[in-house]
């Protein structure tokens, strides 16, 4: 069983950070997440962009195609 901690704060644009990551790099993490072929789950932790839904769509659509 795989649980992730499905954080959003290395986005960009998140105002309490300094990173860099784009909403696509979410999308390759849940495409990676699911070529791993085991059962899991995400848990929300964080992320406080206005974009923070697009990053969760993008990471969502990685990992159910």
């Amino acid at each position: 069983m795989l649980a992730i901690s499905a954080g959003f704060d290395m986005y960009k644009n998140n105002p309490i950070t300094n990173m860099a990551l784009e909403i696509d790099t979410f999308h390759e993490f849940g495409r990676r997440v699911v070529a791993l072929a085991l059962p899991g789950f995400a848990v929300l932790e964080g992320g406080y962009a206005s974009q923070l839904p697009d990053c969760v769509t993008a990471f969502i659509k990685g990992w159910c195609p």
